[in-house]
């Protein structure tokens, strides 16, 4: 089942923001994470954070019996979290991080995955919040709900079904990573992992979608996306080290509304290049 995106609700404004901070059916997730430091993210949002945030935590949200990072977690382990963080079907749900576009597609990509309708990410994220806006250290709980998922979008893709797409013409394989990661110039930051990429593969780095946390305007985005011309006609499988700034890239796809179809494979490099 492919999922529905409304272009005009994938992202919000700080100034829109600000005036729905109090909304009941509003509910806003800081996602900040560090690759290299888990807690950091929360020992931010505990300092300071949007009025109103919920701290979501992109470790707990991934597939825990999985020995791969960050892999999708289960309906089951997803209703369970998100009841636990008191969000309703009916809430929107605004999403952001650090620095705008590094992981909070991740989050949004989810939500939107296990069919959850109003889901934006905060254009510019926290760094361009706070230099307008409030920010508070009260942290605000919500009252825990019944959370349930009635659809999940065929849209991750496995190790064997990648391989078996590899060669056929009318899919191209995108890596995230920076430039000099795609290249093999220097060591994947993950241990056991080689250096290279996916035979077939094009680099279109994570970051090159934005500048100073702001995503590009669709113009722009499809003189990055579309440099390579055939990628207008094709169906996209996008990767990255672990599965998170991978989202970027199918964020701007969806931002631009892509003709063909968009898949995640989840396992990404951290998989594909296992020693």
């Amino acid at each position: 089942m492919a999922i529905s995106f409304n272009p005009n609700y994938m992202l919000i404004e700080a100034d829109s923001l600000n005036r729905i901070l109090n909304n009941k059916d509003v509910k806003i997730l800081d996602s900040r994470w560090y690759l290299n430091d888990k807690r950091k993210g929360l020992n931010e949002f505990k300092k300071n954070h949007i009025p109103n945030s919920i701290f979501l935590d992109l470790e707990n949200f991934s597939d825990q019996k999985s020995n791969l990072p960050h892999m999708l977690p289960s309906k089951e382990e997803f209703e369970l979290k998100v009841s636990e963080l008191g969000i309703k079907k009916r809430d929107k749900i605004i999403i952001y991080d650090q620095v705008g576009f590094f992981c909070s597609t991740r989050i949004w990509l989810m939500f939107k995955i296990f069919g959850h309708q109003k889901v934006s990410v905060l254009n510019g994220g926290y760094q361009n919040w706070k230099k307008k806006f409030k920010t508070e250290k009260y942290i605000k709980s919500f009252s825990k709900t019944t959370y349930k998922v009635y659809k999940k979008n065929k849209v991750i893709l496995s190790k064997k079904e990648v391989k078996n797409i590899l060669g056929n013409i009318k899919f191209q394989i995108i890596d995230a990573r920076p430039k000099n990661r795609f290249d093999g110039i220097v060591a994947e930051p993950r241990k056991n992992i080689i250096r290279g990429n996916i035979e077939g593969s094009i680099n279109i780095p994570f970051d090159s979608i934005n500048k100073s946390g702001k995503i590009f305007c669709n113009y722009k985005l499809k003189e990055i996306l579309y440099k390579n011309k055939e990628l207008e006609k094709k169906k996209i499988i996008v990767l990255c080290g672990s599965g998170v700034t991978a989202c970027n890239i199918i964020f701007a796809l969806h931002k631009i509304q892509h003709k063909k179809k968009i898949y995640l494979y989840d396992g990404s490099w951290s998989e594909w290049g296992l020693k």
